[in-house]
């Protein structure tokens, strides 16, 4: 833990498109630098659309509710019917 060096990650200011995944986890602050190198650069969003706009507008992997996943090179993961 004490070898993790973290670049800080910007997110959208706008709740309503997207919230970061860091901010729903709980955990013990002893493992912060662990968590935030693992879920650091990922984010909540509603739906595909405002995934794919902000995975590349903010490079980050945007995960959606229903559990698709959008990545910053612009894959597109996961989800069932």
């Amino acid at each position: 833990l004490n070898r993790l060096r973290l670049d800080s990650v910007r997110y959208p200011n706008d709740k309503s498109i997207g919230i970061p995944l860091i901010e729903q986890l709980e955990y013990d602050p002893v493992i912060d630098s662990a968590v935030r190198q693992v879920f650091g650069k990922t984010i909540l969003c509603k739906d595909l659309n405002n995934g794919s706009s902000i995975a590349r507008e903010w490079g980050l992997t945007a995960v959606t509710l229903t559990g698709d996943r959008i990545d910053k090179k612009g894959a597109l993961s996961g989800g069932f019917f």
